[in-house]
């Protein structure tokens, strides 16, 4: 047998050195000369409409350098993975309490703050839909975009299992349980905060520093919002200070919102996150209201399962055609059935949104 050089060996972590002393570099840590500092405003509401929208004053602050909204995007910033119903800054309705209306890049972190609360912001409030078992009724506030295809306009999309007849089986079975249950949103709570660096580049791209999971999907984020081929647009991914499934989204606005400010002043421009805005902006694991049936023989083998899940999906789909998936896999456990369906369906609420959660 040949001698194994890999396999059963001990390996060193490339990374393991600099983070067992302290001296990784994360995405915080990055300084840079004429660096700006951005910020974002964001709703205050769980669902509203922009009837009027101001930075001008914001300009007028000192420090304050530039200012950004939907308008300076392509397509008003609309984006979104596998389901485009995103958008990097909020245009015409707000949809979750953190959303966010305009960014604002300055010579100070403070400077910037101040630029965001002189932005002149108007929103008229909504009908709020916390409760998803009402999200697919007639009468429910519209939270998701207009559809085409007949469907209710608050529906994301269903992931199913079928094997069998359960309710059939069920009937014959010996012992049953049919419970409802509800479980809540769960805040990831990485160490390291969301945020991105974006430096302009001499031919007119941007190369983007950002504690990303999927760089490829970020740099496609950028380069279809800004307009820009995809070689002026290079993503770096730093040391990442946790994540668990939770740097997506939230960190693909924040590259596309610094990505606009870094070409629009000429200097890099900075965003980072403090705790609280990172927990009100940031997608959670989905909320699930479920419904289960099981049936087993008088031995307490189990015979059937009817799995019904309402999957919180929030303001927005992000990941959560993926976690319904995921969930429908999942749902009868690692036990044999001669019957069993699952249907989980994800909706649209004004509950924050939700996305990937190891």
């Amino acid at each position: 047998m040949a001698k194994l050089e890999i396999v059963g060996k001990p390996a060193r972590r490339v990374d393991a050195l600099e983070k067992v002393l302290g001296t990784a570099r994360y995405l915080g840590d990055y300084q840079l000369p004429s660096m700006l500092y951005a910020r974002a405003l964001r709703s205050s509401v769980p669902h509203g409409k922009i009837t009027h929208l101001d930075v001008s004053p914001a300009l007028r602050v000192p420090g304050v350098k530039a200012v950004i909204t939907c308008d300076d995007f392509v397509d008003h910033g609309a984006y979104g993975f596998p389901i485009k119903d995103g958008y990097i800054l909020a245009y015409q309705k707000v949809r979750y309490v953190g959303d966010a209306i305009a960014v604002v890049a300055a010579d100070t972190d403070e400077a910037a703050f101040l630029g965001t609360q002189a932005i002149c912001c108007d929103i008229e409030p909504l009908p709020v839909l916390s409760d998803v078992k009402h999200s697919l009724d007639p009468d429910a506030p519209q939270i998701g975009p207009d559809r085409t295809d007949g469907r209710h306009p608050n529906y994301v999309d269903c992931s199913i299992v079928r094997q069998g007849d359960p309710l059939g089986e069920l009937s014959s079975c010996e012992h049953t349980l049919d419970q409802e249950y509800f479980v809540h949103h769960q805040e990831h709570a990485y160490l390291e905060t969301e945020g991105a660096l974006a430096i302009p580049t001499p031919e007119g791209g941007v190369v983007v520093y950002c504690s990303n999971q999927s760089p490829f999907i970020n740099q496609g984020h950028i380069s279809n919002c800004l307009g820009l081929p995809l070689h002026k647009v290079r993503v770096i991914q730093p040391p990442v200070g946790g994540s668990f499934g939770g740097k997506d989204d939230l960190n693909y606005e924040s590259s596309v919102q610094v990505s606009a400010l870094a070409l629009k002043t000429g200097v890099p421009v900075r965003m980072t996150f403090s705790r609280d805005e990172s927990m009100i902006a940031s997608y959670k694991r989905d909320a699930m209201q479920m419904r289960v049936r099981l049936g087993a023989d008088a031995d307490g083998c189990l015979k059937a399962c009817k799995f019904e899940g309402i999957l919180d999906s929030g303001a927005y789909s992000s990941q959560s055609p993926f976690t319904g998936w995921r969930a429908s896999i999942h749902a009868m456990g690692p036990y044999r059935y001669n019957a069993c369906h699952v249907d989980i369906t994800g909706v649209y609420t004004n509950n924050g949104y939700s996305g990937a959660f190891r």
